[in-house]
């Protein structure tokens, strides 16, 4: 009996991924997919590629199964250094009851003492996000994102 037939969060399990197998890469396929459908499969070597990278990933497990992510991804510039706040999301049957918060949490408390700040992006059309983030302390800011793609995605 899976996580997702008895969506209880009751207890829910947060912390930091450090081990790649075949298991977490098939979750965090299918819970990525409902953050952008567009995006290529993640495969092991990739996600081995995250977790030997400075880059910080965060899961939810209910019942062991992977119901959300959040990674960290660091950014060292001239003025020190920070934090990319990048793919968070929560299974759709999980959503509103507080493990994006968990999740958020516990990634900024670990992140070092240096930190200047905690940068992230989200599309206009996520509004429930934007409220959860705003409760956590980020601000709009007056940024404005420029994109050049440097390879197309594999399935197009």
């Amino acid at each position: 009996m899976s996580a997702l037939e008895h969506p209880d969060t009751s207890e829910v399990a947060v912390a930091r991924l450090t081990e790649c197998t075949p298991d977490v890469v098939a979750q965090l396929n299918a819970l990525t997919h409902q953050l952008k459908p567009s995006w290529d499969v993640i495969t092991a070597a990739n996600m081995t590629a995250v977790l030997e990278s400075p880059t910080r990933v965060y899961v939810a497990r209910v019942n062991d199964v992977i119901v959300g992510v959040v990674l960290l991804v660091p950014y060292r510039h001239l003025p020190g250094l920070t934090f990319h706040v990048e793919d968070v999301v929560v299974d759709a049957q999980f959503r509103r009851r507080g493990i994006a918060r968990k999740l958020l949490m516990l990634a900024m408390a670990e992140a070092p003492p240096e930190v200047l700040s905690f940068d992230l992006r989200s599309h206009r059309i996520r509004r429930p996000a934007h409220g959860l983030y705003a409760s956590l302390g980020f601000e709009v800011s007056d940024t404005t994102v420029f994109r050049k793609v440097a390879r197309p995605p594999s399935h197009l």
